[in-house]
């Protein structure tokens, strides 16, 4: 459905889409004194991965894994904001623009959205420990902003809540 507010589209996937395949082994650091209880509001999220060997990496902290991210700005990375009493997981992926040339959009897009419950799935997982301790934030709501300069590839997706995610192990 077209959101009437702006111009950018807000979708949300079938529940088909959240079938999250296992990708390899998935590494979690945790840094900037984030643990299994705190902070919620602060929590950031940068998950990257190894083509070659299938492991995800997640990091979680207070700021964004910068240095994780390289030319091929794969990442995705999301975290916690608070829009009033609105608590939500929000996050984005570049699919063009930046670096990534314009005539990738709708590869990388399509790869994106095949991965994204892949993603979410990883970072629930990751931070496993800390959703045990606040197990209401599974009812969080995940939205995924696809950056584009390009209309088509510009959308923000409703994911539904992380809780959805759990992996099967």
């Amino acid at each position: 459905m077209e959101d009437t507010t702006s111009n950018i589209m807000v979708d949300r996937p079938s529940s088909q889409s959240r079938q999250a395949e296992p990708y390899g082994n998935i590494e979690a650091e945790m840094r900037d004194g984030v643990n299994t209880i705190f902070p919620i509001y602060r929590r950031k999220y940068t998950m990257t991965h190894s083509d070659e060997t299938g492991e995800l990496f997640v990091v979680v902290g207070k700021d964004f894994a910068k240095e994780r991210i390289t030319p091929t700005r794969d990442e995705v990375m999301m975290g916690f904001e608070r829009e009033g009493k609105i608590l939500a997981i929000v996050g984005s992926v570049l699919v063009d623009g930046d670096t990534i040339p314009e005539s990738f959009a709708k590869t990388r897009y399509e790869i994106f959205k095949a991965n994204m419950p892949t993603a979410i799935m990883a970072i629930r997982t990751a931070d496993q420990a800390f959703f045990e301790q606040h197990p209401f934030l599974d009812q969080i709501r995940v939205m995924i902003w696809y950056k584009s300069t390009q209309p088509e590839f510009n959308h923000f997706y409703d994911y539904g809540p992380i809780g959805n995610y759990v992996a099967n192990m």
